[in-house]
């Protein structure tokens, strides 16, 4: 059976020694990978589908959480004003991704829950802010979506703690599964129902049209999309080897391509798909 060491033998090895080709190579085939499915998406459900713009939102995400890796390295004195980010631990030496089979479901839940949130804001960001007619406003439109995205969820986060403190701690496993649930199965027995039926229970009806036809409304669905997408990479990413991060390896030589790399991608996904 083929394994992911397998494929991409050197892997393991990048946490340790940082070789620039290697991951360039990988971020490289990533890229390919996430074009190549983009654009059977396309082809499936049309351009800007809801599963091809949570596609994009995760790559935006992906985005911000390199900008707030960057401020942490190089603005040591605006590290207190950055909210913690789900499934990460930054310190000064090290960035570190979490293993979602060692989390508890209090600590795994209460990260799914943050992770939807910033989810949502981004989706939110990416469908009511300009897109920029060319690759240099497009870029700082996303870096503008980036920033802001992490200025929105450290004000969201802030007062959702202090209004509700029990949020991400023993609320966070119902709120998430039954929220999602409402949204999933509003969408299925809208479905479901004849149209004489939705008249009867018309409560389906309003539920349908704001989750799936309603321009904000339908941010709250495809933050869902973005959460199981964003979820699946963190864990193939572990698998891989990439759980570790020391500042002290930190070089541009190795990082820039990969930032262009990813930039580039969103870009495409952003204008072609």
């Amino acid at each position: 059976m083929l394994s992911l060491t397998s494929v991409l033998p050197q892997v393991p090895q990048i946490t340790g020694q940082f070789d620039w080709f290697t991951v360039l190579r990988t971020a490289l085939m990533f890229a390919a990978i996430a074009f190549a499915a983009g654009a059977v998406l396309r082809f499936l459900f049309g351009r800007r589908a809801a599963i091809t713009r949570a596609v994009s939102a995760s790559l935006s995400i992906l985005l911000l959480y390199l900008t707030a890796v960057l401020i942490y390295l190089f603005l040591p004195n605006f590290r207190a004003d950055l909210a913690s980010l789900p499934f990460i631990t930054v310190d000064e030496q090290h960035f570190t991704l979490w293993q979602l089979s060692a989390l508890s479901d209090n600590v795994l839940y209460s990260a799914l829950l943050r992770l939807s949130l910033l989810s949502f804001l981004m989706n939110l960001l990416d469908a009511f802010l300009p897109e920029g007619e060319t690759f240099g406003t497009w870029y700082l439109w996303r870096c503008v979506t980036a920033l802001l995205g992490l200025v929105c969820y450290r004000l969201m986060c802030g007062l959702l703690e202090q209004w509700l403190p029990d949020l991400f701690t023993q609320w966070a496993r119902p709120i998430l599964l039954g929220f999602w649930a409402l949204i999933l199965l509003s969408g299925i027995l809208k479905g479901l129902l004849t149209v004489v039926l939705s008249v009867v229970h018309p409560i389906i009806g309003v539920l349908y049209a704001f989750f799936f036809s309603n321009l904000f409304g339908r941010q709250f669905t495809k933050s869902i999309l973005t959460t199981l997408i964003l979820t699946g990479l963190l864990e193939l990413l572990n698998q891989m080897g990439f759980s570790r991060f020391a500042f002290s390896d930190f070089s541009l030589l190795t990082y820039g391509p990969v930032c262009l790399i990813m930039i580039g991608t969103l870009y495409l996904f952003g204008r072609f798909l």
